[in-house]
């Protein structure tokens, strides 16, 4: 039940007095009801007033009510939705002697759901959905400009918010949502942002993703430093640092980098009594952060040393204010809990909701606190949700606010001076004041002023020479803004001993690239390691020269971490060339990470039709010197996998051509594809067949090491056209054991070419099972050879048992139609593998599987060999297809059919799709993910493949299972152990079949009407849940016979209603002995609350034996309306089963022993509609009925 806490909502001042607070602190409120309502950003003016964005129409604004008013409290005013909307901008002044403000000047009023704002020009920046606005000056000339157009989430929580203004110009922003955005001003302006953060320049001229990391991001820091921190409220990780902007991984990406890491890692909230009633309690990452607000950097000036380099966030939920200092652990930071045996603050009042934590002009913390009584937006236990995407309660409270200044007993006495007054000269002394906010509001100001160039001397001076690192850092930024900046000052700053003024000098550099050219490759080796990622990201913001390339490769094998590498890659593949030729001019031997970077820019080189660069490499690897070979050699292979057209000058190519064609090494046959494809003047045509003999009788000398035959086939591969005699040579090295082999396969295959198919098709039968499956698995990729494979299986040349399951299930289905149609004929024609008369395998089998135990051990080891490529069960396989655990509860019966019959029925998320590329080839998989440039496909065996979006020609979904056929072939004893291995702890239980008693789907209406679609009782997931310890098994409707997925039971005689259509009754075969039912129902259409007594559902039990155990189930005891909130005692609330609304679990003892011939199932035609999800059955004593 929906109740409010003892004694309801507290004065402010005695929330405080609830407050625990770190000792040396004192908190006290400043602002509150009736002046101040539902406060959710804050910031500070030249003056140092107070300005606060109030959203009182969070969270629904004005979108319509899905339900009465009197239940959906989140609509300010009920059924008028066409009128201004009513969130504002306000400014608060008059502190009484108390410190209470008693005035509010309100700036603005109109927004629709302000969640973030920031002071700009001669006016106010602000969220007003579905655009980011910049109102102009105040009263009467207001002025509303729309700048940014896109932001209109679905839910209003995941929304833009946190605007701050940094020195670099732009505007950095948090989102909890993916927009599709655009700038009103500059139309052709446009971006994807995805949760996380992103910037916007203030005149509409740029909008771009900084970090995206899901999570709904709620809360953004730019440091002094220029660090950037971003709040993330549902991960369990609250605050992330932007490590590499999504700018650089663009550019190039390492190993697993992503663009932030957690600062707080699934840190646990210290808090012993957690909330334990259903409003207030967490609904997810329990105990930890799940609806964390703010990500703020202590940089005030006030509080004891201590403190600086600290982080705080909040979590509402659980009443708290966390603290964790900041720690350098190579390019990012990770926190250290302060205090470490509680939290930072704790309320007592379960009211206190904190959404926003900033520091003011005096140095104090200042706490924005929504204080309401429901704490979560969504809630994914079961309650109808608004078209907000909020849950419908009656208690969303619009009336309520407060503010609360909390500040050290040692503070430093701080006063923002009225920089509304001061002139230049004075706006950059206020850099040096000790408060970032002073300094970041004058430096703001001077951007502004028509007189900014006056100080230009100031500026340089203290850019070059100040010891107070954050006024030398913002003078840096304001010489670069202004386009003042000299090479000398900027040389000066990145010798500077503080580590954070060289970090903000390699930003300045950055922001700069191209104009700048100042040097910075001596910071690679700084000893900072943000400073030498820094320094990479500057050397990526413009073209390199040879010195900075040989700077570079000389650091990249000190850098050991991904965002290190990611940064110089993107440094060096924007300069691809010139970064090859430096590598192949150096000295020594390459290490690992070059020759990993070099191959990657050989091929980017190849693909953007680079001939020009490349021929200037391939000079270069001409003279490279003998110890650099094995870079030569990797980028000559590398570039050679796609051959671009010849370049138009060949000015020093054929010398250099020549010169590697003379090499005594693996070189020579690296260079010779190139002097095939290259050779436009003939030059070199009489000197090939000279060049191939040798190289063919050289493939058969035993002295050859296998690696440097492999490199020897793949230079004859790429070399193909200049001599008919390669193919055939190459042939006989597919069945070369070990990597040889391997590597002879990848090379003709990667050709494409058809001729190929039916000799490589020919050496199937001689390869190991490894071989085997690299080479059919290239050999399905195209059509034309993937009839090769039938044509031999037809003429018998090759056996179906050879394929093995699996892959002639691959082969039924190919991604080609006329292929796949032939493969399934022409296996059934041959009888192997996959037999159409499953019922009559699985009558067969079952019989002798079920005539004795399994063996669990041997049940594992054969699940390992043969089911864990793909299905992840007890923790142990791959995760590609559904996972297993739980399915025990279906019973040897079903498991058996799924298991022989894998595409009879198939959720939608692992349906094989049937993509065809421009290439000519296909990928067969399950779509695991897929954003704008990249679709990523599950492979058997737990592989996965990454295919361009721009590279797909066509994708289809098969509606089949990627799970092979033909496991009959196991035999009855091994699929007996690996079902007992499946069953384990589920043996006790089974669930019925209710797949064709189904009398309707959840997917829209069950009650009302089919178009009520919130009227549902709609699975989160489809699969097993487990429910007070006991599984069931809830069906995708679009696999059962009947295309439902529950019980619905007819509520009277009379039809105007959709219930109204449904039976009175099912009866459901069972056949076995049963010790318990247990049900996942419970609820009903117009089921009442729990003070009503009605007959709600007969169960009736009826056995082999002739007996009927008959049990009728009232409302008020076991059931209740489907939407309610309250409970009642013969049955339990089963807690994330549905997406809406709630279903409840509940068990009846069955009396007697005998088999069960069937359940009945029946409503009362009394106006109630019961439903039942799912039932599942245990071999259990029978358990007491709960009444």
């Amino acid at each position: 039940m929906l109740r409010y806490p003892k004694n309801g909502a507290r004065l402010a001042a005695d929330t405080v007095k609830s407050f625990d607070l770190q000792p040396g602190f004192q908190a006290r409120a400043i602002a509150s009801e009736p002046l101040i309502t539902k406060p959710i950003a804050m910031q500070w003016d030249a003056r140092g007033r107070l300005w606060i964005a109030e959203t009182p129409e969070y969270p629904n604004g004005r979108r319509p009510l899905v339900t009465d008013a009197w239940k959906e409290t989140g609509v300010l005013v009920p059924g008028k939705y066409d009128r201004p909307a009513r969130d504002r901008i306000s400014i608060l002044s008059e502190p009484d002697a108390q410190g209470m403000f008693t005035r509010k000047t309100v700036f603005y009023e109109g927004l629709e759901l302000v969640t973030g704002f920031c002071l700009y020009g001669d006016g106010v920046i602000a969220v007003h959905q579905p655009d980011i606005v910049f109102i102009h000056g105040e009263g009467a000339a207001q002025k509303v400009e729309r700048l940014y157009t896109g932001f209109t989430p679905g839910d209003t929580h995941f929304v833009a918010n946190h605007m701050i203004v940094a020195p670099d110009g732009w505007i950095y922003t948090d989102t909890g949502s993916g927009p599709d955005v655009s700038s009103v001003i500059h139309p052709e302006v446009k971006a994807h942002l995805s949760s996380g953060m992103f910037r916007f320049k203030p005149d509409g001229s740029a909008i771009e993703q900084v970090s995206s990391k899901g999570g709904n991001s709620f809360g953004g820091e730019v440091t002094s430093n220029g660090e950037l921190f971003f709040g993330q409220a549902t991960s369990g990780n609250p605050v992330q640092h932007v490590v590499l902007p999504e700018w650089i991984l663009n550019k190039g990406k390492a190993g697993k980098a992503v663009s932030a890491e957690s600062v707080i890692n699934q840190r646990k909230v210290i808090r012993p009594d957690m909330p334990d009633r259903a409003p207030f309690m967490q609904i997810d990452v329990v105990g930890g952060y799940s609806s964390a607000c703010a990500s703020t950097v202590y940089e005030a000036g006030a509080w004891p040393a201590e403190w600086n380099n600290t982080v705080f966030c909040t979590e509402p939920i659980l009443d708290i204010i966390h603290c964790e200092k900041l720690v350098a652990t190579g390019p990012t930071f990770t926190g250290e809990p302060v205090p470490t045996d509680r939290e930072w603050l704790r309320a007592h009042d379960f009211w206190f909701f904190p959404v926003d934590v900033e520091f003011g002009p005096d140095g104090a913390m200042y706490v924005l606190d929504f204080y309401c009584p429901v704490v979560a937006h969504s809630d994914t236990r079961g309650p109808l949700h608004s078209k907000s995407g909020a849950s419908v309660r009656p208690d969303r409270d619009h009336y309520f606010g407060r503010i609360y200044r909390i500040q050290n007993d040692a503070a430093k006495p701080l006063v923002m001076p009225d920089l509304t007054q001061a002139d230049a000269p004075t706006l950059v002394k206020a850099f040096l004041d000790p408060n970032k906010l002073t300094r970041f509001t004058a430096h703001r100001l001077l951007m502004d002023r028509a007189d900014a160039a006056s100080v230009i001397p100031q500026l340089t001076a203290m850019a070059e020479g100040e010891k107070f690192a954050p006024a030398r850092i913002l003078a840096l930024w304001a010489l670069e803004r202004l386009n003042r900046l000299t090479p000398q000052t900027l040389r000066a700053a990145l010798k500077s001993d503080d580590a954070d003024v060289r970090k903000s000098a390699l930003l300045v550099a950055e922001a700069l690239g191209e104009k700048s050219t100042v040097d910075v490759t001596a910071l690679l080796n700084d000893a900072d390691a943000r400073v030498r990622l820094l320094a990479l990201r500057a050397i990526s913001s413009s073209p390199l020269t040879p010195e900075t390339a040989a700077s570079l490769l000389t650091a990249l094998p000190k850098l050991n971490d991904d965002w290190s590498r990611s940064a110089a890659t993107a440094a060096a593949s924007s300069n691809a060339g010139p970064v090859l030729e430096a590598a192949l001019a150096m000295h020594g031997a390459p290490s690992n990470a070059l020759l990993d970077l070099a191959g990657s820019l050989a091929s980017s080189l190849s693909e953007k039709d680079g001939s020009a660069a490349l021929a200037r490499v391939i000079i270069a690897a001409s003279k490279a010197a003998p110890e650099a070979e094995p870079l030569a050699l990797t980028v000559l292979e590398s570039a050679a996998k796609k051959m671009p057209p010849a370049p138009a000058d060949t000015t020093g190519l054929n010398d250099a051509l020549k010169t590697l064609l003379a090499s005594p090494t693996g070189l020579s046959t690296s260079a010779l594809p190139f002097a095939v494809a290259w050779d436009t003047t003939g030059a070199l045509k009489a000197s090939l067949p000279g060049l191939i003999d040798p190289k063919l009788k050289n493939l058969t000398e035993a002295k050859m090491s296998d690696d440097a035959r492999a490199v020897e086939i793949r230079g004859l591969v790429h070399s193909r056209a200049a001599d008919a005699r390669i193919l055939p040579a190459v042939l006989n090295f597919v069945n070369a054991p070990g990597q040889l082999g391997l590597d002879a396969i990848a090379a003709l295959t990667a050709t494409g070419d058809p001729a190929l198919g039916k000799p490589l098709v020919a050496k199937l039968p001689e390869l190991t099972s490894t071989a085997q499956t690299a080479l059919f698995d290239a050999l399905t990729t195209r059509s034309e050879w993937a009839n090769d494979i039938l044509d031999a299986l037809e003429a018998k040349d090759i056996k179906p048992a050879l394929l093995g399951p699996a892959r002639l299930s691959k082969l039924r289905l190919h991604p080609d139609p006329a292929v796949a149609r032939r493969a399934a004929k022409s296996i059934s024609e041959l009888g192997s593998g996959t037999n159409p008369a499953k019922d009559e395998i699985i009558a067969k089998l079952l019989p002798e599987i079920e005539s004795k135990p399994g063996d669990v051990e041997k049940g594992k080891a054969a699940f390992t060999t043969t089911c864990a490529i793909c299905h992840k069960f007890n923790g142990q396989g791959q995760d590609v297809g559904p996972v297993l655990d739980g399915m025990g509860v279906h019973g040897t019966n079903e498991l058996l059919i799924h298991i022989i019959d894998p595409s009879r029925v198939v959720d939608n998320e692992h349906r094989t799709w049937s993509i065809a590329l421009k290439d000519g080839t296909y990928a067969v998989g399950i779509i695991a993910r897929e954003n704008e440039n990249t679709l990523t496909l599950h492979l058997p065996g737990g592989a996965s493949q990454d295919i361009k979006i721009a590279d797909i020609k066509s994708r289809q979904d098969t509606g089949l299972s990627l799970m092979p056929e033909g496991f009959e072939s196991l035999g009855a004893d091994t699929l007996r152990d690996i079902l007992a291995y499946l069953r384990g702890g589920n043996a006790k239980y089974r669930a019925l079949n209710l797949d064709s008693v189904f009398t309707t789907d959840t997917l829209q209406g069950l009650y009302n009407s089919r178009a009520a679609k919130d009227d549902t009782v709609q699975p989160k997931h489809y699969g097993v849940v487990t429910v007070e310890g006991v599984p069931f098994a809830l069906p995708d409707p679009s696999t059962t016979p009947t295309g439902g997925n529950a019980i619905v039971l007819k509520n009277s005689e009379h039809n105007e209603t959709y219930a109204g259509t449904m039976p009175q009754r099912v009866e459901i075969p069972v056949g076995y002995p049963i010790g318990n039912l247990h049900f996942l129902g419970g609820v009903a259409g117009w089921g009442g609350r729990p003070d009503s007594h009605k007959p709600a559902m007969k169960v009736s039990i009826e056995h082999a034996d002739g007996q009927k155990q008959v049990e009728e189930l009232y409302t008020g005891d076991v059931f209740i309306d489907y939407p309610s909130g309250e409970d009642v005692p013969g049955s339990k609330r089963a807690e994330g089963v549905v997406k809406k609304h709630h279903v409840r679990y509940f068990s009846l003892p069955v009396t007697d022993r005998s088999p069960v011939t069937k359940i009945v199932l029946e409503s009362y035609l009394n106006g109630i509609s019961p439903t039942t999800l799912a039932i599942t059955t245990d071999n259990e004593s029978p358990l007491p009925r709960k009444k």
